[in-house]
């Protein structure tokens, strides 16, 4: 019998799932061709955004999911500001 994995838009191996308690947004994190993670994000069914994190490893791909479900990332291709203190 085939493996059977929950898969990404793209037909990627889903690494990691991000879900908003009310169901309204999803994260999926999977890695691409080049093995590059990317993060698809969800909302209310329709995928918005896929965000290459290229140069991240899984940590950061596993923040910016959290980021867009618990909503410090507003809307889609939208970057949270961090503010450095001098």
């Amino acid at each position: 019998m085939k493996d059977k994995h929950l898969t990404s838009q793209s037909g990627h191996a889903i690494i990691n799932g991000f879900y908003e308690g009310n169901g309204s947004r999803r994260a999926l994190i999977y890695k691409d061709d080049h093995g590059h993670h990317q993060v698809e994000m969800w909302e209310e069914n329709k995928l918005r955004e896929t965000r290459d994190l290229q140069d991240h490893n899984i940590h950061y791909a596993e923040d910016c999911a959290e980021n867009w479900v618990t909503r410090v990332i507003t809307k889609a291709g939208e970057r949270p500001h961090i503010s450095e203190d001098k």
